[in-house]
């Protein structure tokens, strides 16, 4: 019923969040189908209330999960390359947690004859792999380089940035109120902050359009997502390279040398690794003077074993290895 009531307000991105809400809410309540029906719906209206952009990514996202847990691995495959193709080309990343089941669905994509495709799962693997602080500092570098070489691409940046806060802020309040209340006077206040919102969104694309046309390389001085054809350009003869994605319970390892790619799942993920890296760190770092702590072989075996060890077979023989490592692990030296 409150589902229904939404549709009074007559906006589809409101009642794309409501069921989405909902969605959530009968997932952590065990209804499977009536999970499955509410996120599918919100996906849909996601899709055709704001096609490509963030919120209708996640939406895609959640919807994916939750076809996971139900087993339909070869709806969520479809679904979540939809969602990878939407967040490459707007240059935005997701959360681990959101995309963590859609990795599974793409190393299990070949068991439904879908062909499992390592390299869109590597690209996949970095939309929800770049840190908030990597791409502000990438951001801040390639705005202070085209600020310096145009002043006006850098007053459009500044522009930009302002509406894309302020469309952040009323979907965080529309997250709030929106989800919850839908008639009378709150169903007013959502109708309203909506009505804000696609006019930020419309004053948004606009602003994006601005520095795309000032700025037409600025999208690749922040790119985050390297596709593996890239990477096999750049390695040198005799090098190999390590990627590493950690979800809060999963996570994965690319091995990629001579246009192969092996992957190996790893269990636990940062829930499991953190724990073992700050036992690492302790065996590295001094703690009274002129005394050296005791390394802690077992545990850094365990760690080897955990994350690089699932593809091992692949990256004998190189003389040079580089690993990208994620979470906890970019503390180890």
């Amino acid at each position: 019923e409150r589902v229904a009531a939404t549709n009074d307000l007559g906006r589809p991105s409101v009642y794309a969040r409501v069921l989405r809400t909902a969605g959530i809410t009968a997932a952590d309540e065990s209804q499977q189908g009536r999970a499955l029906t509410d996120l599918g719906r919100s996906d849909n209206d996601f899709e055709t209330a704001l096609p490509g952009t963030k919120p209708a990514a996640e939406a895609a996202l959640i919807h994916a999960g939750e076809l996971m847990r139900a087993g339909k691995t070869g709806a969520a495959l479809w679904i979540c390359k939809r969602a990878v193709r939407i967040l490459v080309a707007i240059d935005a990343g997701t959360s681990p947690e959101l995309m963590a089941p859609c990795l599974d669905a793409y190393a299990s994509g070949g068991l439904f004859g879908l062909g499992s495709d390592h390299a869109d799962m590597f690209l996949a693997a970095q939309v929800a792999q770049g840190t908030i602080t990597s791409h502000q500092i990438a951001q801040a570098s390639a705005s202070l380089a085209e600020n310096a070489r145009d002043p006006r691409i850098g007053t459009a940046l500044r522009k930009r940035d302002e509406l894309q806060r302020e469309v952040d802020r009323i979907y965080r309040a529309l997250d709030t109120i929106g989800t919850t209340a839908t008639t009378g006077r709150a169903g007013e206040q959502v109708a309203q902050l909506q009505a804000q919102a696609d006019q930020t969104e419309a004053a948004l694309a606009q602003a994006e359009a601005e520095v795309r046309t000032l700025s037409p390389n600025y999208g690749q001085l922040v790119q985050d997502v390297v596709p593996a054809s890239a990477v096999f350009a750049a390695l040198r003869p005799g090098e190999a390279f390590v990627g590493l994605f950690l979800s809060k319970t999963s996570g994965w390892a690319f091995a990629l040398r001579s246009g192969s790619i092996a992957i190996a799942k790893i269990d636990g993920g940062i829930g499991t690794v953190g724990p073992l890296v700050s036992a690492i760190r302790a065996g590295i770092e001094k703690t009274e003077v002129n005394a050296l702590p005791t390394f802690d072989i077992a545990d850094a075996r365990r760690l080897f074993d955990m994350t690089i060890g699932g593809v091992t077979p692949a990256i004998k023989g190189p003389s040079s290895l580089v690993i990208s490592p994620t979470g906890p692990l970019l503390s180890l030296p």
